[in-house]
């Protein structure tokens, strides 16, 4: 047999490939060779086979002495020569004394033998001995009609194996879709008797007829030839059903654990690992555990008890709660004399937690492509002359500074002009607060001020 290596270029892997089984096979080849001695009879026949196959068939001209298709042994060289050519049909004439004209048509599988017929061949008529119009010749790529007559062809079973193989050997590739003009010729067979049969070959001649549908008719174009079947192997059983398998395009899945019944329908098998319950960790939540909870809870109080937790009061805290309201931003921007856009300015962004900054453009300009941080913010607030006057009662949050790490450093602008020389400074009691007191340049009102509570804050106020 023919040992088949691993392919290592890409071609030979194509190669491979192409040979390789699939759901939609090709045009089944015919392997058309010849035994030890031939007839004159039997190389037409060969010949006129090859042509009515041209270009899904294979000639050997060489005599092959070692080739005997039934019997044991004799057919190893058939099937090294079907798996060479990928060869899935075979045509074997040879001529002897006791089988003069003799023919043997079989199939293979897998390149192994899968059946045979023999036949002799008497009366054969070439094509050439028929006369007829040159279109009417047998063109490449039609498909023919095939004419089963005699009741022979299905009560005997040499002649229905015969009609399989017939019809595997001529019907040439399997198409989904025919056009009618490519399908002009056919091959009628008729049975003669339970072991012969008359097979000849005609061509379609379509004529006017009146109608949509033509008239047609019948033109003899060969070969013609009697079939006497001498011989056949049908494939065993088992073979029959391997080769027969059908695989549809979409298989379905097997699922797990599942079973049908004609009564109860559909039915699941659900495993469940071992619950080792030891190892589980109980809820917190779980009912049962509350009366638990509770027993070990008052024998902690019974045992000792622990005085309650009293919130802490920082002053800071109360300052920083206060500061941040609403009311204290409206109270301590109309102290410091804000005109009223800006008071309401100063709230909306309180609310949106930003930090709102009252100065001209030009110095907004500044301080934004700067690009400095907001420790380093220099700022103009405009005010009003009284607004600033009344600011030492404002002066009282400066309170707070120690417990404020971020400082600003703002200049106040009287809303008037005026010879008054007025500094301040602010700080941030976070992001979205800022508090400030105004001293004098002679004098610094409350500059150590404290206060320690909201009371003392109040009574400030």
């Amino acid at each position: 047999m023919l040992s088949i290596r691993t392919p290592k270029s890409g071609k030979a892997k194509r190669a491979v490939e192409k040979r390789a089984p699939r759901l939609v096979e090709n045009v089944k080849k015919t392997l058309i060779l010849q035994g030890t001695k031939t007839s004159q009879v039997l190389n037409s026949l060969l010949t006129e086979i090859y042509h009515l196959k041209r270009g899904s068939a294979i000639r050997y001209t060489r005599r092959n002495d070692k080739i005997r298709p039934f019997e044991s042994g004799g057919e190893t060289s058939l099937e090294f020569y079907s798996l060479k050519t990928d060869c899935s049909l075979f045509v074997f004439g040879s001529h002897s004394k006791k089988r003069p004209n003799n023919l043997v048509i079989g199939r293979t599988y897998d390149h192994h033998i899968y059946d045979l017929i023999e036949v002799g061949v008497e009366n054969f008529k070439t094509m050439d001995s028929f006369s007829y119009e040159k279109k009417l010749a047998p063109k490449v790529g039609t498909k023919p009609f095939f004419a089963f007559i005699g009741e022979g062809f299905e009560s005997v079973e040499e002649l229905r194996h015969l009609k399989e193989i017939l019809l595997d050997l001529f019907r040439g590739q399997v198409v989904e879709n025919l056009n009618l003009a490519g399908v002009d010729r056919i091959f009628i067979c008729t049975a003669l008797s339970s072991n012969k049969v008359f097979l000849t070959h005609c061509a379609l001649r379509l004529k006017k007829s009146g109608t949509v549908v033509p008239r047609m008719e019948l033109v003899e174009v060969g070969p013609s030839m009697d079939f006497v079947v001498r011989r056949h192997r049908l494939p065993n059983e088992g073979l029959r059903k391997e080769a027969m398998k059908s695989v549809t395009d979409n298989p379905k899945k097997k699922v797990k654990n599942v079973s049908r019944d004609v009564i109860k329908g559909k039915i699941g098998k659900i495993y469940m690992p071992d619950q080792k319950l030891g190892d589980m960790v109980p809820s917190h939540k779980v009912k049962g555990l509350k009366r638990e909870r509770r027993e070990a809870r008052s024998k902690n109080d019974a045992n000792f008890h622990e005085p309650k937790k009293q919130k802490k009061t920082d002053a800071s805290e109360c300052l920083k709660t206060y500061f941040r309201s609403n009311s204290f931003a409206k109270k301590a921007g109309k102290e410091m004399g804000f005109p009223s856009e800006i008071r309401d300015a100063w709230v909306k962004s309180r609310k949106r937690e930003t930090i709102f900054i009252a100065s001209p453009a030009e110095e907004e300009q500044r301080l934004l492509n700067s690009k400095l941080s907001i420790q380093d913010y220099y700022v103009e607030f405009f005010c009003s002359a009284e607004g600033v006057r009344a600011g030492t009662k404002a002066a009282m949050i400066a309170c707070v500074a120690s417990a404020v790490p971020t400082l600003i450093a703002v200049r106040v602008i009287p809303w008037a002009k005026t010879n008054l020389n007025y500094t301040a400074q602010a700080l941030i009691i976070s992001t979205v607060t800022i508090a400030a007191y105004f001293v004098t340049a002679e004098q610094t009102i409350l500059e150590h001020a404290r206060i320690n509570s909201r009371a003392q804050f109040d009574k400030a106020d």
